[in-house]
């Protein structure tokens, strides 16, 4: 009995083991399909209970931990539960509680105080709404995770205060070690509790991880006496923003929060002190949407030297990233010298990597850099840049329009030392202008992978170029190679051993497999001290169950609806920081828009609306071409024929599923289809209830019940339910028609017919209005020949019939028609 149960973990269970099988210290139900579990277990014995991933969970029994006395581990994590039963306070034995990615867990019962033992809780990635004040009694608490989304998934009439946590619940906690709390940055909610818990954790002595976001920076003042002596810290200050659709793909955002200490400033305006004190201890640095910032020199290249991670992002006034002109000349001190890392996105002013004086030594522990849509960028590698990259292993340019070739005109001289002689991993990705790769030079003797795409006026390859002995793949179209000139006093003949080793595309789709599938790629992960992971393989294993974040941004350029087979994944799922961030590339700049390069925050505002704007229909965020792609090849002018033009249905479903794979590509971690559940769906439809226009009044207002209230008010927006219920029924019929049973179509699923059930309830008695189907009336056709009149007196009583074919044959003769007629009027009628 114990062997079975303890085996039964990802084996597709549908039923739970029958309550006698439920024996033994540890039992093992991940992975699984289980809807139900038994009422009362006879479990005196467990110790450990794993019942994570079972997606299809929704409740666990009123009596379920009756006769668990001795459980010290329980997770539930990923499951669609909903709150906790009321037996829970007969775990009196119990340790650690997961609930980590519960999407329907909203409330947690004050219950959960009588846990005496309790040392961690994970409520991370749910959508609690507060955490009652009984928390403060759990004084053996040491981890707390808490992310408080439901404020704005769900109506306030459910609140009692807005306050998200008790101002004393911290300060009760003395034995609390690592606390990590979760909001949306666009609830107000957390503005009236944060200064509290800031107060609060200043108290806690033991800390030693902490994960918050501050809105004002002014909040880092109280805590500044205890973040140097924190281990691990992530902080997110200034104003941010919760995006479905970001131009940082979540992969790059994973690396950065996977260092120890983790600072990320969004939308600032000009460089406080408190930034600059933070950072002098981070490893880890996140520049996003940054408003007058020329370059990174600015937040002082002192404050910095423990810097090992820096991505930039939208930073429109950046210009370079270090200004040697502002270092002091005198100065023999290495810039950036610790930073591994460099990762820019969307920088739209960006000129240079460099600009002015630099003596040998900065940055040279470098080993990864990627440049991704830069349309003003022209100079990359100069001489001294190239003598200092002793330890880049691979670099990624991609859609920069003005580069010519990576290394600057002015550079090209000749030198006896060979240059960057680490680089393992080149690809050039989206350079229409590109001439050359190197001007020629001797470099990259270690090159074991190049990669190129749409590099249209790159005609020519030098054998200093491609002097390495170690190359072994090279990617790129088939015309392009072919067209490729081999000068006869360079090369002398066509080199076979080149031949061999290229490996033709025929389109981006083949690129980003490749990138993807690459097992060397993996290994160029800049690994943190101390955060390496045992199983170098499970890395891989990861890329591919994501099927690559590049890959996925090039799915939605092509015409087909085709969904990739997903790979095998392990049953047991990994960290979503694991997946490596420079594979991920967003959609190419748009060369007609960049003049008209328009500001971060109002295009990401315009694609969200657009995304969810969904009172009567939903439509996909394909006005801000530099995020989403439409799916309409460019290369497609004409007209198709009108036997082509699809159903006006066919096209919103289409539209529809558009928009339902971009958000399973933008989950953290991102989701394939296989992996999809009805608790996916039912996130996706709460993360839509933001963006509705129809009000559903509470009770306590007073046009509750009305169905055209006179008057506006200030009740909560939500989709309207019938909206929501076509939604539903052309994502089921896009599901089945993309290869998905219909036995594990997720939009089928019992759960989330209830929560449609329950949102059409709900509206009805807030609205006043009755959603009962109506029948449709019964069209009476006149009939016009003979056949018609026997068709319709089958359906009619004999009177009826006799009538009606008395009067169809008295009008037929009148007109002078036969009644006898022939084969071909009958069947063109």
């Amino acid at each position: 009995m114990h062997e079975f149960v303890h085996e039964a973990g990802g084996s597709g269970l549908s039923k739970a083991p029958k309550e006698e099988e439920w024996v033994g210290k540890e039992i093992d139900l991940m992975d699984n399909k289980l809807s139900e579990l038994p009422e009362s277990p006879n479990c005196p014995s467990l110790i450990v209970l794993y019942l994570q991933r079972n997606y299809d969970l929704g409740a666990l029994p009123p009596l379920f931990f009756q006769r668990m006395a001795l459980l010290q581990l329980l997770d539930l994590s990923d499951t669609s539960i909903k709150s906790l039963p009321r037996s829970l306070p007969k775990l009196v034995a119990l340790k650690k509680l997961f609930l980590r990615g519960c999407k329907l867990f909203m409330e947690l019962s004050p219950q959960v105080g009588k846990l005496d033992n309790l040392e961690e809780l994970d409520l991370d990635e749910t959508q609690i709404i507060n955490l009652p004040v009984d928390i403060g009694k759990l004084v053996k608490l040491r981890l707390l995770k808490v992310s408080f989304y439901g404020h704005t998934n769900f109506s306030k009439r459910k609140l009692q205060s807005n306050i998200v946590l008790h101002p004393e619940t911290i300060s009760n906690l003395s034995q609390l070690s690592e606390l990590s709390i979760d909001v949306d940055p666009s609830d107000n909610c957390w503005d009236d509790s944060v200064e509290a818990v800031v107060k609060g954790v200043c108290n806690s002595k033991g800390l030693r991880s902490l994960s918050l976001y501050l809105p004002k920076v002014q909040l880092l003042d109280y805590i500044s006496l205890i973040y140097p002596s924190l281990t691990r810290f992530r902080f997110i200050l200034g104003y941010d923003k919760r995006r479905i659709i970001s131009r940082v793909p979540h992969e790059a955002e994973a690396e950065f929060r996977k260092w120890d200490r983790c600072l990320k400033f969004v939308n600032g305006e000009n460089i406080p002190i408190q930034i600059r004190q933070v950072l002098k201890i981070s490893t880890s640095f996140f520049l996003d949407r940054h408003a007058n910032a020329m370059n990174l020199s600015e937040f002082g290249i002192k404050n910095m030297k423990m810097l090992k991670f820096c991505l930039l992002a939208e930073c429109n006034g950046m210009e370079t990233i270090v200004d040697g002109s502002e270092l002091d000349p005198g100065s023999a001190e290495n810039v950036l010298e610790s930073l591994q890392y460099l990762s820019l996105y969307y920088m739209k002013n960006l000129r240079s990597i460099w600009k002015g004086p630099m003596h040998y030594g900065c940055m040279s522990k470098l080993k990864f850099l990627a440049l991704h849509t830069c349309p003003k960028l022209r100079n990359i590698f100069s001489h001294t840049l190239l003598q200092s990259f002793v330890n880049l292993e691979e670099f990624i340019l991609e859609d920069c329009p003005k580069v010519t070739s990576l290394v600057s005109h002015e550079s090209v001289k000749p030198v006896s030392d060979t240059l960057l002689p680490s680089l393992k991993r080149l690809f050039l990705l989206y350079l229409p202008e590109l001439v050359s790769i190197f001007n020629g030079l001797f470099i990259v003797p270690k090159l074991e992978r190049i990669g190129f795409y749409n590099c249209p006026k790159l005609k020519c390859l030098s054998k200093r170029e491609l002097s390495s002995k170690q190359l072994k793949m090279i990617k790129g179209e088939s015309q392009w190679w072919e067209d490729i000139k081999w000068n006869e006093t360079d090369w002398g003949t066509r080199p076979d051993y080149l031949m061999h080793s290229f490996s033709p595309v025929n389109n981006e789709e083949d690129v980003m497999t490749e990138l993807a599938g690459d097992k060397d790629l993996s290994e160029a992960t800049i690994k943190n001290e101390g955060q390496q992971y045992k199983d170098d393989g499970k890395l891989l294993d990861v890329v591919r169950q994501h099927d690559g974040p590049w890959l996925d941004c090039m799915k939605e350029k092509t015409m087909t609806d085709n969904v990739t087979k997903p790979i095998s994944s392990p049953s047991r799922s990994m960290p979503p920081s694991m997946s490596p961030p420079y594979l991920t590339a967003p959609p190419p700049f748009n060369r007609q828009q960049e003049g008209s390069f328009q500001d971060s925050t109002q295009n990401d505002f315009a694609s969200e609306k657009n995304l969810s704007n969904c009172s009567n229909t939903i439509v996909t965020a394909a006005t801000d071409k530099n995020i989403i792609s439409t799916t309409t090849p460019s290369s497609s002018t004409s007209t198709p024929p009108p036997s082509f033009i699809p159903s006006r249905y066919e096209s919103q479903k289409r539209r529809d599923w558009n928009t339902f794979s971009q958000y399973l590509r933008n989950h953290r971690p991102p989701l394939s289809l296989s992996k999809c559940s009805a608790a996916h769906v039912l996130e996706f439809l709460q993360y839509l209830d933001q963006f509705g226009k129809t009000p559903v009044h509470i009770q306590t207002c007073p046009f509750f019940g009305i169905p055209e209230p006179p008057a506006p008010c200030t009740c909560p927006l939500r989709q309207a339910w019938g909206s929501l219920d076509a939604l539903i029924g052309r994502l089921s019929q896009a599901f089945e028609e993309h290869g998905g049973r219909r036995e594990v179509n997720p939009f089928r699923a019992r759960t989330v017919r209830i929560y449609l059930r329950e949102v059409r309830d709900l509206q009805a008695r807030a609205r006043g209005l009755n959603y009962k189907k109506r029948k449709l009336p019964t069209l009476n056709v006149a009939p016009t020949t003979i056949n018609d009149v026997t068709t319709i007196g089958k359906s009619r009583s004999s009177s009826a019939m006799k009538n009606t074919a008395s009067q169809s044959c008295r009008s037929l003769k009148e007109k002078n028609k036969p009644t006898n007629l022939s084969k071909s009027t009958t069947a063109e009628n």
